[in-house]
């Protein structure tokens, strides 16, 4: 029968059930259990009827049917119903053969177009950690975990509020599973947290045991207990109310926090300095999007690729949507320019078997092929980047989150001064203040250390000029963004864009005509003898300067503002300042912070690519939501991390 749902106290809305030929999917799928579909609609009608966030999680390799089930009621809810339920999937496992979703997604059901339309260009890569796939502006969310399944739960930032609900378990486990297992499961489910399975599978018969007999306190065990320092969750209760968070900077850092924060239903409050948006180091004509790897495929590794992925999708999504962002992503061809450069490329390439579609090695004549112009090197070849207006992206981000949202936008105020009061923060612009504010953002990109409050943190600003030089019939060929000691891009609006310099601590952004030199330089290096480098013009001096703000360890900073001042009290309160003592004292304290006030930038010269993710995780952890990334990627990108690891050692700040 139809699924009823109570629109108000005096009406009442049907959708019908999933289409025939997916009930027929599932009866040849489980032969065993020919009511399955049936059951899956009520188990997942009685999720819908919530007027709350539903958090699943999906184990195995047959789950993306399910998914597609789960969409296809929520779209098919009435509109007042569909606007109040915001599904966030956690999906564990493979992924299901692609012959078998093609043809699921050619069902002839005039209501399964949407759904089918909708899913019908996912692509996923065999990359440890989250993917995050947003649909309809946030209210459906997968989050697809690939990996040791082990790893990635016990590394879920869970808290109370956003455990998952239910489990949907549709791989048959004949294995014995591990009590391990069944434990890091329970661990990031709520308590009573029901499971639902179409065959009998042992994961799912002990998993609904442990969760009935398990207490509260016993759930909450999590390994944020056990790294306090790092303090990475927001401490604050203001996700339910309707006050605006105020967010400082007019970048792509503040663009993407204010869009993922529109998505969720904030009021957000934008403060710029300069007299429009992308002023700064966000507003350059072109920037390359691509993925920083390392041989050793560390964390800083995975979150690049997590990170540049998202940034592709939310890209490809506004432009969609109807949104102008100039970009192509036609590909970008690394090589060295000398025998050290050279040997880490092919070190990357040989010591990890990464996805063709991330990165492959390419020969030289490959790389002609690709790049249209001769560069007679080899090297790799990143197949899905290219390259993407920065200023135009910012705009185009911001532009979305007001149709979303109570957004609004302070242009020429820059916000010199802050102060704490017991109502919130007070933002100061000379003589006239605003506020208070709950909950206050720093991303203001290259002064995110001018406040008191961030003064200390430990970043670096790098000036970087940008030469923009006339496109000629010979360069109009490159068809690929080059990168190597220097970098060019492919033609936009009559120019390429060649750079870029790299000067430390220096916030001047005057035109210099030796580093407008240098560029052209490091081009002729970084490919020798050829004839296009002769139609190169520099003549014309124009060119552009960012500054952006860069960390040692090259993570950006996300989470909680460090009270680094109290952080020295602490230390010089100390008597025993060495040892395991000391060692254990720092990664049990509680870390000190300034309530309500947080930071996101340092996204140095790779913002194109770490400022959307790294936006969609503050947002989801102030929204008190499992972010799309693991704790130990919180910790390694908290503004706190190298102060505390220093601390931990005995080593002087």
């Amino acid at each position: 029968m139809p699924l009823t749902f109570h629109i108000d106290n005096n009406k009442t809305a049907q959708i019908k059930r999933y289409p025939d030929a997916i009930i027929k999917h599932f009866r040849q799928l489980y032969p065993s259990t020919p009511n399955y579909a049936e059951q899956l609609f009520t188990f997942q009608s009685q999720l819908l009827v919530r007027n709350q966030p539903i958090v699943l999680g999906f184990f195995g390799s047959q789950t993306i049917v399910e998914l597609l089930c789960l969409y296809f009621l929520q779209q098919n809810l009435p509109e007042k119903k569909a606007g109040q339920i915001q599904i966030n999937a956690k999906v564990f496992g493979g992924v299901q053969d692609k012959t078998i979703i093609s043809e699921l997604l050619q069902i002839p059901d005039p209501a399964w177009t949407s759904t089918s339309n909708t899913f019908r260009n996912i692509s996923l890569l065999d990359i440890l950690g989250c993917q995050r796939l947003k649909f309809d502006d946030n209210r459906f969310v997968i989050d697809y975990y690939l990996g040791d399944i082990s790893h990635q739960l016990n590394t879920l930032p869970t808290k109370n509020r956003d455990k998952i609900q239910a489990w949907l378990i549709s791989d048959d486990n004949s294995k014995p599973t591990p009590s391990s297992l069944v434990e890091s499961f329970a661990r990031v489910s709520e308590p009573y947290a029901s499971t639902f399975s179409p065959i009998h599978s042992e994961l799912s018969d002990k998993l609904t045991g442990m969760l009935s007999a398990q207490n509260a306190e016993q759930n909450d065990k999590n390994p944020i207990e056990n790294d306090r320092p790092y303090c990475p969750l927001p401490q604050s209760s203001s996700c339910d109310n309707d006050t605006p968070i105020a967010v400082i900077g007019g970048g792509l850092a503040s663009a993407h926090l204010t869009l993922s924060l529109a998505e969720r239903g904030k009021s957000v409050k934008v403060f710029c300095k300069d007299n429009s948006l992308a002023e700064g180091a966000s507003g350059n004509r072109q920037g390359a999007l691509y993925p920083l790897l390392t041989p050793e495929n560390d964390l800083l590794s995975q979150f690049y690729q997590q990170a540049y992925l998202f940034s592709r999708r939310r890209i490809q999504q506004l432009v969609k949507e109807g949104y102008k962002i100039s970009h192509d992503f036609c590909g970008v061809i690394q090589t060295g320019h000398n025998d050290r450069s050279s040997a880490r490329i092919n070190k990357i390439l040989s010591v990890q078997d990464w996805p063709q579609d991330i990165i492959h090695s390419i020969d030289a004549e490959q790389a002609n092929q690709l790049a249209g112009l001769n560069i007679d090197k080899a090297g790799a070849y990143y197949p899905l980047a290219g390259w993407v207006c920065p200023a135009e992206y910012t705009r185009a981000t911001f532009a979305k989150a007001q149709q979303l949202s109570d957004i609004s936008i302070e242009f020429n105020l820059k916000i010199t001064r802050l102060e704490h009061q017991p109502e919130g923060w007070l933002l100061h612009c000379g003589e006239t203040s605003f506020g208070p504010f709950e909950q206050v953002v720093n991303a203001t990109g290259s002064d995110l250390t001018q406040f008191i409050q961030t003064h200390e943190l430990p970043a670096s600003n790098f000036r970087g000029q940008v030469s923009h030089i006339p496109t000629t019939p010979n360069l109009s060929k490159l068809n690929a963004v080059l990168c190597a000691h220097g970098y060019v891009t492919p033609m936009h609006n009559q120019h390429h864009c060649i750079g870029a310099s790299y000067v430390k601590d220096t916030l001047d952004r005057n035109f210099v005509l030796k580093e407008h030199t240098e560029n052209l330089e490091k081009v002729q290096q970084s490919y020798p003898h050829q004839n296009w480098l002769e139609d190169i013009d520099i003549t014309e001096n124009n060119a552009r300067v960012g500054v952006r703000m860069v960390t040692r360890d090259h993570f950006p900073m996300l989470g909680c503002a460090p009270d680094y001042h109290s952080l020295l009290q602490i230390r010089d309160s100390r008597k025993t300042r060495q040892g395991k003592v000391e060692m254990a004292f720092w990664k049990n304290i509680d870390a000190p912070v300034f309530k309500g006030l947080y930071i996101l930038g340092a996204l140095g010269s790779r913002g194109l690519c770490s400022g959307p993710l790294a936006a969609e995780t503050l947002a989801a952890l102030l929204c008190d939501e499992l972010p799309p990334v693991s704790y130990d990627l919180l910790t390694k990108m908290n503004p706190n991390r190298i102060w505390i690891r220093k601390l931990a050692s005995s080593k002087p700040l």
